[in-house]
């Protein structure tokens, strides 16, 4: 009789299961890992107070601000989402360093949430960088006069926040100078924290 050769089939499918969970990995670690590699390692129980209290602020609208500016993972957009919490934030965390440092600003920061609100009322509207730009120096006359009345030495930060408020143009659409307005929030968030010991 003729002996019949049985050949075996390799089994691929463990080789193709694994090309998968490897491309997932990458994938993961590409897109959706943070990326702490600007993380300094602690050195001392000072670093790991200030983390603590960091982790304290997190409720308070100032730590909510000094986050959500320090994170930065909103893009601008059409809908004008982020211009809106950012408005809306730092107005409640200039409202609360008044508070804490006792001081009484006569500007009116409910003007600041209905501006910012008006911002996402309408996408089309070429307005909205004259509503933020408008936000913006009510938001640095409020910090200029708690950092005359506290913080004497926290003038030329402060002055910078108006500067950077002044920058805004309001002739060019408010998507054409994101830098511009990032550059305020920011100025304004070093003030917000300096002037709260953040």
């Amino acid at each position: 009789m003729a002996e019949i050769k049985i050949e075996k089939k390799t089994i691929i499918w463990p080789w193709v299961l694994l090309g998968l969970i490897i491309v997932a990995l990458a994938a993961y670690f590409l897109f959706f890992k943070d990326n702490n590699s600007n993380v300094a390692p602690l050195t001392n129980e000072d670093d790991s107070t200030a983390i603590h209290n960091h982790a304290d602020h997190a409720e308070d609208a100032v730590g909510d601000y000094v986050m959500f500016i320090e994170k930065d993972t909103a893009n601008m957009s059409l809908s004008h989402e982020y211009s809106h919490d950012a408005l809306t934030k730092l107005a409640n965390a200039t409202e609360e360093t008044a508070n804490n440092n006792n001081v009484d600003i006569s500007e009116n920061l409910s003007k600041v949430k209905a501006l910012a609100d008006k911002i996402t009322q309408n996408e089309q509207s070429t307005t909205h960088a004259d509503d933020i730009k408008e936000s913006a120096r009510i938001i640095g006359s409020a910090l200029t006069s708690i950092q005359q009345a506290k913080f004497p030495d926290l003038s030329a930060e402060v002055s910078k926040v108006m500067t950077d408020a002044n920058d805004i143009d309001v002739k060019d659409l408010t998507l054409d100078q994101k830098g511009t307005v990032k550059g305020f929030f920011k100025s304004a968030k070093d003030v917000i924290k300096k002037m709260n010991n953040y």
